[in-house]
C-alpha cells in the first residue's frame, strides 16, 4: 500500500522544503499527509486544512464550471463567444468565431503578453475589472488561426471568465461558488487569502505577500487546500460524462502539449501544475478517470515543483500501475 505520509515526509526532507500538504484518493478512499511548517518565523506546523494559492490550478476548476453550465446544450462550448458579449463588439479585433472550447483549451490562436500584473491591477477591484480585461484581450489581433496551435495564454481565461459571468448573471466569483465550489464541497476555496494561510518561501526565506489583481482571478486566482482539491477531483470523477467533457484532448495530435479543457492530458491521466515565478508556492493536481484516482499536493516553497512531480508520479504508478505523465 502506498504510504503517503512516509513518502511526503521523505520528499520534503530530501528536497529541503519548508512544508507541504498532500492527499490521494483511489475509488473514493482517501489518504492525507502533511510535513514541515506553514510559517517559518513562527514554526507553525502544516495542517490538512491550511490554504495556499493554487495559481493556474484555477484553470481546470473554471473549465469544469463552464462545462457544468453549458452541458444542457450540446454545441454551447462551440458557439462564438462574441454572441455572449455584445458590449464588446465595438472593440472586437480577434476572430469573431473564437469559441469557449478554444479559450479553455488555449487553442484560440490568441497570444498577447502585454497584460502584465501592473496593467491588470490598474483595472481596479470593481465588478467590471474582468470585463475590462476581456476588452483588452479582444482588441488585439490573432497570433495564429484559431484551432491551429496550442498557446498557453491567461487572457483566454479572462475572456472565458467574462463569458461565464454573463451566462450566470452575476459576478464571476459569486457564479463560480454557486455553480461549482459549493456543490463540490470546496468551502475552504476562495479568491481571498485566509488569515491563517501558509506563507510562501523561496531560497530559504519568506516571499513577500502579493495579492492578485481581480481581473486575473479566472486564470490563477484561487486559494485552496489539499482537502478541497480532493473534493473537486472526486466531484468530477463521480460524473463520467463531465469528466470526459473536460479531459478529452482538444489540441492537434502534433501539438507538443496535449491539452483538454483546463487540463494537460497524457496516457489516460489529466493534470495541471500551479506555478508562478517568485510566488513562494507550488501545486499539482492529477486525476486518472478509469481507476478513479486523484492526487494533489500544495507546497509553500517555490523549490517544490520537482518534489511534487516525483511524489504524485510515484503515487499514480504504485496505486494504479499507470506510467508517469511526465519524465522523471
Amino acid at each position: 500500500m502506498f504510504d503517503l505520509q512516509a513518502r511526503l515526509a521523505s520528499v520534503v526532507d530530501r528536497h529541503r522544503l519548508v512544508g507541504a500538504s498532500a492527499a490521494v484518493s483511489l475509488a473514493g478512499v482517501r489518504q492525507w499527509a502533511v510535513a514541515g511548517i506553514a510559517h517559518a518565523g513562527r514554526r507553525t506546523p502544516i495542517t490538512r486544512g491550511i490554504a495556499m494559492p493554487i495559481a493556474s490550478l484555477t484553470k481546470p476548476i473554471v473549465a469544469t464550471a463552464a462545462a457544468v453550465s453549458l452541458r444542457s446544450s450540446r454545441d454551447a462550448l462551440d458557439r462564438p463567444v462574441v454572441e455572449h458579449l455584445p458590449e464588446l463588439r465595438a472593440r472586437w479585433r480577434i476572430s469573431p468565431d473564437v469559441t469557449t472550447r478554444q479559450l479553455l483549451s488555449h487553442t484560440s490562436g490568441l497570444l498577447e503578453d502585454s497584460l502584465t500584473t501592473p496593467v491588470l491591477a490598474a483595472l481596479g477591484d470593481g465588478d467590471d475589472a474582468l470585463t475590462r480585461a476581456a476588452a483588452l484581450v479582444v482588441e488585439k489581433t490573432q497570433a495564429a488561426a484559431r484551432g491551429d496551435v496550442w498557446q498557453y495564454y491567461n487572457g483566454n481565461y479572462y475572456l472565458a471568465g467574462t463569458v461565464l459571468a454573463h451566462l450566470w448573471g452575476d459576478t464571476f466569483e459569486t457564479g463560480l461558488r454557486k455553480v461549482l465550489l459549493d456543490p463540490a464541497g470546496m468551502h475552504a476555496t476562495d479568491f481571498t487569502r485566509p488569515d491563517d494561510a501558509a506563507d510562501g518561501h523561496g531560497g530559504g526565506g519568506l516571499v513577500p505577500r502579493e495579492d492578485q489583481p481581480r481581473a486575473r482571478r479566472p486564470a490563477a486566482g484561487l486559494w485552496s487546500t489539499s482537502d478541497d482539491l480532493m473534493n473537486f477531483a472526486e466531484f468530477l470523477l463521480d460524473d463520467p460524462a463531465l469528466t470526459a467533457t473536460v479531459t478529452t484532448q482538444a489540441t492537434r495530435s502534433t501539438s507538443k502539449t496535449q491539452y483538454a479543457l483546463g487540463w494537460e492530458v497524457a496516457d489516460g491521466v489529466a493534470f495541471h501544475h500551479g506555478t508562478r515565478p517568485d510566488s513562494g508556492y507550488r501545486s499539482l493536481l492529477l486525476i486518472a478517470p478509469r481507476p478513479r484516482f486523484a492526487a494533489a499536493i500544495l507546497v509553500n516553497d517555490e523549490a517544490g515543483e520537482r518534489a511534487a512531480d516525483d511524489l504524485l508520479a510515484d503515487a499514480l504508478t504504485e496505486c494504479t500501475g499507470l506510467p508517469s505523465p511526465w519524465p522523471k
